[in-house]
Formats: C-alpha cells, sequence, structure tokens
C-alpha cells in the first residue's frame, strides 16, 4: 500500500514523536518527568503515568510551528538556565526541539544535568539545521553527534544512544516538499507549470527519495539527531557503594558509564567484564563491551 504524502511530508515530526512515545514506554509509573520547553504539552498524555511537570519560559510572543499560540498548563515559568527547582529533582527530563531557542544552550544543558537524579535519563532532541522559526527566538542549529557528546560528557551526562532522524535522502524529501509548499510565493516564476511543479516537488520527489532512503542510507545529512543520555555518578560513590553491593549489576553498569565518560576505557572495560559475568545477556552491556573492545 502507498504512503500517505502527508506522512513523508510530515516524517520529521512523526518520527519525532514516535520516538518519544517508544521512550515513555520505558518510563517506571510514578517517575518525576519534566518537559522542557514544553510549550502546547503535546506529550503529556505520553507520560500520564508519571508524575508531569511542565516548563516554559511563557513570556515568549512568537508563532509556533502549526500556527497555534497557547500553551498548555505551565509548571514552572522560567529562563532555561535557571529552573526553580532543588539539584537532582527529576528522574526523566524531555527537551525536544528546544536548544535552538535559547541564546545559551550550553548553559542549558549544565542546569538539566543539575536538576536530573543521578542514573536519571534525557531524552533529547535539536535540529541539525532548520529554517527560521519561532522568530525572534531562533538562535541555533547545527547540533551534530560531537556537539552532544562533547558538552553531555562535560556535564556528567553519558550518552546511551544518539539516533539520526532520517539521512540524506530524507533530508532531501523534506527539503523538496517545503518548494511545493512555498510555491504561493514564487508560483509566478513557473508560468504555465504550476501545477506540474507543485506534483513535482510535492508528491513524485518525496516519493522518490523515500525510496532511495530505503535502498542507500547516507548519514552525514539528516534533519537532527535523537539523543539519550544518562547523569553519571563519580566513579569513587559508585565504588563504594559497590563494595557494599557486588552482584547489583547496575552499580557495576553505571561505573562503566563514569569511567567512559571520563575516557579511562581500560577501567570501564575491567567493570564491564565484571558486569558481563553477572549478567552476559546484557543487550546494553554487551554494546557498551563492543565499543570498549574497539578502543583497546
Amino acid at each position: 500500500m502507498e504512503q500517505p504524502i502527508q506522512e513523508i511530508h510530515d516524517f520529521n515530526q512523526r518520527d519525532r514523536d514516535a520516538w518519544v512515545r517508544a521512550k515513555a514506554l520505558t518510563v517506571s509509573a510514578g517517575s518525576r518527568v519534566l518537559d522542557i520547553g514544553a510549550g502546547t504539552c503535546p506529550y503529556r498524555e505520553l507520560f500520564a503515568h508519571c508524575d508531569y511537570k511542565a516548563h516554559d519560559f511563557k513570556q515568549y510572543l512568537g508563532e509556533k510551528l502549526g500556527g497555534t499560540a497557547e500553551y498548555g498548563k505551565i509548571d514552572y515559568e522560567s529562563d532555561i538556565c535557571a529552573i526553580p527547582v532543588p539539584d537532582s529533582s527529576f528522574e526523566v527530563i524531555l527537551c525536544t526541539e528546544v536548544l535552538e531557542h535559547t541564546p545559551e544552550p550550553i548553559e542549558a544543558l549544565r542546569e538539566i544535568s543539575r536538576i536530573l537524579k543521578p542514573g536519571g535519563r534525557l531524552f533529547l532532541t535539536a535540529p541539525l539545521g532548520s529554517g527560521l522559526h519561532q522568530l525572534p527566538y531562533h538562535y541555533y542549529g547545527g547540533y551534530t553527534p560531537e556537539w552532544y557528546k562533547h558538552f553531555c560528557r562535560k556535564f556528567g551526562l553519558y550518552i546511551s544512544e544518539i539516533l539520526p532522524n532520517g539521512g540524506f535522502f530524507k533530508l532531501l524529501a523534506q527539503e523538496s516538499a517545503r518548494m511545493a509548499w512555498t510555491l504561493p510565493q514564487h508560483q509566478c516564476l513557473h508560468g504555465n507549470n504550476v501545477e506540474f511543479i507543485k506534483y513535482l516537488f510535492g508528491e513524485w520527489i518525496p516519493r522518490y527519495l523515500f525510496t532511495l532512503e530505503k535502498k542507500h542510507f547516507i548519514d552525514q545529512f539528516t534533519v537532527g539527531y535523537h539523543v539519550e543520555a544518562i547523569k553519571v555518578r563519580d566513579i569513587d560513590v559508585v565504588q563504594k557503594l559497590i563494595e557494599n553491593d557486588t552482584q547489583n549489576v547496575n552499580l557495576y553498569i553505571e561505573a562503566t558509564r563514569s569511567l567512559m565518560n571520563h575516557g579511562k576505557f581500560t577501567n570501564a572495560r575491567i567493570y564491564a567484564e565484571d558486569a558481563l559475568e553477572l549478567n552476559h545477556g546484557n543487550a546494553m552491556l554487551l554494546e557498551m563491551y563492543r565499543q570498549l573492545t574497539g578502543k583497546s
């Protein structure tokens, strides 16, 4: 069955929403969740089993994507770099398509780490490139894997997952669709070919590019990344906990992450091997060990 063209046009948001939905299913009931830059709170229902709180700047006057202007119920109204909650307040923080709208994204990430509990999870997305939107509050773009790795590590966050939202051909499909969307602004340039141009860029080319994407994935180009990071405790703290609970595989995993974050790969591998003795079938642990083996 042919994929509806609207699904192709909207793949960026649809895929991001699906990723958040899948992550929400892995969050334990009752967990304290903060949605930073929540706006209209589109993900509130996904975390209905949790203690969900929403944050936003609120004084924002620009037009939101989709033409919406109303906000959902906001629990914390503040600068993203100074959220009025104590340290280690939340088990989960969600921050999607927000960093490009703050003038200090690095400080924002520092603040996220401050209010995230040790062992807590961060679900983070931001565009690698996008058109100007929500002006005048659009400051940055170009959030690369290396940006996430560098600054997450700096603030004690271990990246457990980083996934591109589509590759080169999906990116081109998105831009082709934009050509069709903006047609009223330049249709005078196309003479009698307006309907043909609309069909070509709005439907035929996007469908063709989606077909190419399935056959060949080029990862140097994407619309953005979906990132999960985990706040790690200092290795000295984790080592003391292990001394009192030598059979707790999660502590060995945490020690491995902490050491990897500090570039101590040989020591990290020792903890990973100890963890594998306790649970040799843990897929996440096996992937960490594979990464460490490649660094030795």
